[in-house]
């Protein structure tokens, strides 16, 4: 099911592997992994996940949708956004460079805007937004396991590239929320520095300013 999620989730995953020296990986070696705070809700587009913290693996995350309890394929997976919950909009960017993966921040910048019941309405700016990111964190066999290793990143220092892989997470608070009802959440982001990336889906690539970014807009219920 993971697998189709992938595809049917309105954000990805942002990927960018840039080359760095060898030193990389043995300088930044000890430098610790990254997992979601426990029991809160992570949003990744109406689908959301929740991290319990039992055992410190992947088995410990379970997926939710908010977004339709009539959905003919994932009714089964609908459960509405606990009102008393911390709530986070979840992003992740994985790649090498620990220099690099420091400033995406700088490099994406996201615009978060969510109207609800009873008039409600938040407003988040990029320079707002950015300040939610957790810095690089060394990527293990939890991200691999989430991703289902969808990307084939290795979880030793990249023989080639000569770096460690790291992932930066966006954990943008947006709950809980004052009162239960249907939420609209609309999301832009935009890069404003250049990436070059070695991988992007099996393939090189490199954007130059302003050349990739997208929009989405998604509802969710919270009780």
């Amino acid at each position: 099911m993971k697998r189709f999620l992938l595809l049917l989730l309105c954000a990805t995953v942002l990927v960018c592997l840039l080359a760095a020296p060898a030193a990389d990986a043995k300088k930044k070696a000890n430098r610790q992994t990254y997992r979601p705070p426990v029991d809160a809700t992570m949003m990744w587009g109406p689908w959301w996940f929740e991290y319990s913290g039992d055992t410190g693996t992947f088995s410990d995350v379970s997926w939710h949708q908010a977004g339709d309890p009539n959905d003919p394929d994932f009714s089964d997976l609908y459960k509405s956004v606990p009102i008393e919950n911390d709530t986070y909009l979840w992003s992740q960017w994985a790649g090498v460079n620990y220099g690099f993966m420091r400033n995406v921040p700088n490099s994406l910048l996201f615009t978060v805007d969510i109207s609800g019941p009873e008039g409600f309405e938040q407003h988040i700016s990029p320079d707002e937004a950015k300040a939610y990111w957790t810095g690089p964190h060394v990527w293990d066999q939890f991200w691999a396991d989430f991703w289902y290793d969808s990307y084939q990143f290795n979880l030793e220092p990249n023989k080639d590239l000569g770096a460690l892989f790291y992932d930066q997470n966006l954990m943008l608070p947006i709950g809980p929320f004052p009162i239960a009802g249907r939420y609209e959440v609309h999301v832009l982001l935009v890069t404003v520095r250049p990436l070059n990336e070695l991988i992007w889906h099996g393939v090189p690539r490199h954007t130059p300013t302003g050349g990739f970014g997208y929009e989405y807009t998604f509802a969710m219920d919270v009780e």
